[in-house]
């Protein structure tokens, strides 16, 4: 990984060199057989003796001299000459007083795991604190093979706002990352998904942007085949109530009866994953995106008694909404 935030390389020593290839280290960096990896020269700047693990201070300097393209057990090889493919990252940040900041890197194909190092190194360059805010991030990532791309949009407010994008990017242990999802040979048994570029969008705002559902109020008699009107109370962090209005169409098919009418975070609400393998890539970016849910998305739902008639509607919030809000109304003709 290269780039004007930062840079990580692994520096090692060189065991034979035979015209335009190399071979070096006499262990593994990966050990991952296959590999992609630019290298250059180092300076050793100090040799640090231990009698328990003796290691040297060094950095890389200079161009790229070639490629790295095995990764062994017994040591690394590569070709001077060779090209590294590498993935662009592109980070543009908004700090709370509007000025704007943007740094490109370029993360060796196989290194998909640095792509959250280069988003938190610049948040964390720039920003300089790990302070309460909130946290509004856009990411967009094309591949090679579709003109689709996979979108995503965040929106998390608390001490530390952009801890839970790092982890959905890189994994946790209970869940496999986004890039992961799409690089990885395993994780992705659809289709070849060979990303082409990575743009992160970072707008960072000092408020708290949460509130609570406090409030819900709507007419008692609700007639099918009409629209009707409702009304959701919001109360924001250190701020007074909001109340905000809503409308709901009751479609012709449903029946006259009692119903609950509720409001609550999208979030918390339990939806079955279909079972399904989709056919195509498309298919594939369609699926991982809509196994997240922004947590400033609310719902609205009209469920009756007795019956299958569930009416939803999605409501996209100002703020990180938290709390649930019900009640009984009638459904007549």
């Amino acid at each position: 990984m290269s780039g004007p935030i930062c840079n990580v390389d692994a520096h090692g020593t060189i065991s034979y060199v035979d015209g335009n290839n190399i071979y070096a280290f006499g262990h593994s960096m990966f050990q991952s057989g296959n590999a992609n990896l630019p290298f250059r020269k180092s300076w050793v700047h100090k040799i640090i003796s231990s009698i328990n693990t003796p290691f040297k201070f060094s950095s890389g300097y200079g161009d790229i001299l070639g490629v790295i393209n095995k990764d062994f057990s017994t040591g690394i090889e590569g070709e001077t000459g060779g090209k590294s493919d590498v993935i662009p990252v592109q980070v543009y940040y908004i700090d709370p007083d509007g000025k704007t900041k943007t740094a490109t890197h370029f993360v060796a194909r196989g290194q998909e795991w640095a792509v959250n190092e280069v988003l938190s190194s610049c948040v964390n360059t720039w920003r300089g604190e790990k302070s309460p805010g909130t946290a509004k991030v856009y990411m967009e990532v094309s591949f090679k093979e579709t003109s689709k791309k996979f979108q995503r949009d965040y929106f998390f407010t608390g001490e530390n706002p952009y801890e839970k994008i790092y982890d959905d990017l890189r994994g946790t242990i209970f869940n496999k990352g986004i890039i992961e999802s799409f690089s990885s040979r395993t994780e992705n048994n659809v289709e070849k998904a060979t990303i082409d570029n990575i743009y992160i969008n970072v707008i960072d705002l000092s408020d708290i942007m949460s509130a609570e559902i406090v409030s819900l109020k709507t007419p008692e008699n609700v007639k099918i085949g009409e629209t009707f009107e409702i009304e959701v109370g919001y109360k924001p962090y250190r701020k007074p109530v909001a109340y905000l209005k809503y409308s709901l169409d009751v479609p012709a098919w449903f029946h006259p009866s009692s119903a609950t009418l509720s409001m609550t975070t999208k979030a918390d609400q339990y939806t079955k994953k279909e079972d399904f393998i989709p056919n195509d890539l498309d298919g594939y970016i369609d699926k991982i995106s809509k196994e997240f849910t922004p947590l400033n998305v609310g719902i609205l739902k009209l469920s009756a008694y007795y019956g299958q008639e569930v009416i939803t509607k999605d409501i996209l919030t100002s703020w990180i909404i938290s709390g649930s809000k019900e009640l009984e109304i009638n459904i007549i003709k």
